[in-house]
């Protein structure tokens, strides 16, 4: 295993906080159902816990995600996100504390034949900032994409998040959707020893899509985002710009009576980075957030009308960079759920990996309409 290299504080600026907006874009995914009938409140809330080996290093976290959607009239939709995490190793430090809250508002209209959705993110700065050295080495180790932790990182700057999307049916078994994000993140202090605030680079993203019905139990869903990243700061000096990054994901999906197949494919490319070297930004030959190649796939069993199971398989692949190796990854699982009550849904997941990284993932909270 390759260890991370303090001594280039960019470089691990941008494993442990570069990554915070790297896979998310919440604000460009809400979408919103146009209808006359009402809409439900919808409250989540998941005790999460995950523990993988990468070679000779053990990390734990023990997280609790919690959601809440609430309809505002027929067009308006506000959701609010936050978490708690501890992390336990017995090789770096353990680190603890409450992620930055989120909030979404989202507003959806008709517009002629399709529709326009229009949102608003904003990143409340209220989580734990200012780590130690040592508690920011541990932060850097949960932002790698790989381990799929359910919480990569914890305080952050103010962050805006305005989004709009616009999609329009092409005759009756087909509709087509572009939309655009402009990511804007404020300056904060990552480590206390830092004399200077640090502030991320801003993004723009752009994304177009088609969905497709196949037939009576069929739909087919191709999209593509572009996004590309402003210069990162650290008081006035610029140390750091993220390559531009092309997004490529593919959705099949296949109902059987209650059953459902989904197949999904996700390729993910970034251009090089250029990092602070002897005072002025360098472009790097290799790579230092890798490219990706996922491919997973799902069926949901519905037992009984209460009691429901989907069953999973994955792999993925992550190409080598400044830091890490390369990593080949195999998941197995399943995520069975309960109906208790009208209202009430008991979700549970259990996820075993394999290959260059070992561990597993469970979790068991209560979804809740009503």
């Amino acid at each position: 295993m390759r260890m991370m290299r303090l001594s280039i504080l960019p470089l691990v600026l941008l494993v442990g906080i570069a990554s915070r907006y790297a896979e998310a874009q919440p604000a460009a995914e809400e979408a919103l159902e146009l209808t006359s009938q009402r809409r439900l409140i919808d409250v989540s809330a998941v005790a999460v816990y995950q523990s993988y080996d990468d070679h000779d290093l053990n990390v734990s976290q023990f997280s609790i995600p919690i959601s809440v959607s609430i309809p505002i009239g027929r067009a308006t939709t506000l959701s609010l996100r936050a978490s708690r995490a501890s992390v336990t190793s017995s090789e770096i430090t353990d680190l603890s504390g409450a992620t930055d809250p989120q909030v979404v508002l989202a507003y959806a209209r008709s517009a002629g034949a399709g529709s326009v959705v229009f949102s608003l993110g904003i990143n409340l700065p209220a989580g734990k900032q200012e780590l130690t050295t040592e508690e920011f080495q541990t932060a850097a180790f949960l932002s790698q994409t790989a381990f799929d932790y359910r919480v990569p990182s914890y305080g952050q700057g103010l962050g805006l998040s305005p989004s709009l999307v616009w999609a329009i049916p092409i005759g009756s078994n087909a509709v087509i959707g572009l939309g655009g994000t402009y990511n804007y993140r404020g300056s904060y202090k990552p480590i206390n020893t830092l004399e200077d605030d640090y502030t991320p680079g801003d993004e723009a993203l752009v994304t177009g899509g088609f969905d497709a019905r196949l037939g009576p139990t069929s739909a087919l869903s191709l999209d593509v985002t572009y996004t590309l990243y402003s210069t990162d700061k650290l008081g006035e000096q610029e140390v750091f710009e993220a390559g531009a990054k092309t997004t490529l994901t593919a959705l099949y999906r296949y109902l059987n009576g209650f059953n459902e197949l989904r197949i999904l494919g996700l390729y993910r490319r970034r251009a090089e980075s250029e990092v602070l070297m002897e005072g002025t930004l360098t472009r790097q030959v290799s790579q230092t957030i890798p490219d990706q190649i996922m491919l997973q796939v799902t069926y949901r069993l519905r037992l009984s009308r209460s009691f429901s199971a989907t069953l999973l398989v994955a792999g993925r692949k992550f190409d080598e960079t400044e830091i890490v190796e390369e990593r080949t990854l195999f998941d197995v699982g399943v995520l069975p759920s309960m109906r208790v009550s009208k209202t009430a849904t008991i979700v549970t997941r259990f996820i075993y990996t394999a290959g260059t990284i070992t561990g597993f993932e469970a979790s068991g909270g209560l979804v809740m309409r009503f």
